[in-house]
């Protein structure tokens, strides 16, 4: 079993972060590689058992589905479902906002675990963290948006 692991410290309040990621269907809002997305099965994007279809750069579909979703926690967790472009197996991911409570700034963690197959596992694991850098990346610019 493998597993990534992406944090930030985001310079807003964790209520703003997480109105951007418990939004299911939002991942164009912050993920560059996320070229577009679709619940597919007539849920609402924050109800758990949806499922999502994403087009990512390079051509690549994936679908998941939404397990966990908790505005308590400010977190949510999804697995991938068989039949996409990515050769992993077994995948669970979850993100999560916390409140950085000396400043009110958000800490953001993505992390998920997952068996990588195909020719080069290595390098999907590589690329998993590039999409995770890069997604919160992206969320830092869209919450500064949101919050100026």
């Amino acid at each position: 079993m493998s597993s990534a692991y992406e944090s930030t410290v985001i310079d807003a309040d964790p209520d703003t972060v997480w109105g951007f990621l418990r939004d299911f269907d939002g991942t164009g809002k912050y993920v560059v590689e996320s070229l577009s997305s679709e619940i597919e099965d007539g849920k609402r994007a924050d109800q758990v058992g949806a499922v999502r279809r994403i087009l990512l750069e390079g051509g690549f579909n994936v679908r998941e589905r939404l397990v966990h979703m908790s505005d308590l926690d400010r977190s949510f967790s999804y697995a991938l479902l068989p039949g996409g472009d990515v050769p992993l197996e077994n995948y669970v991911a979850t993100m999560r906002v916390t409140p950085v409570t000396d400043s009110g700034k958000s800490f953001v963690e993505w992390s998920s675990t997952f068996t990588a197959s195909g020719d080069d596992p290595v390098g999907l694991v590589k690329w998993l963290h590039e999409i995770y850098r890069s997604g919160l990346n992206g969320l830092r610019k869209a919450a500064a948006g949101r919050e100026g």
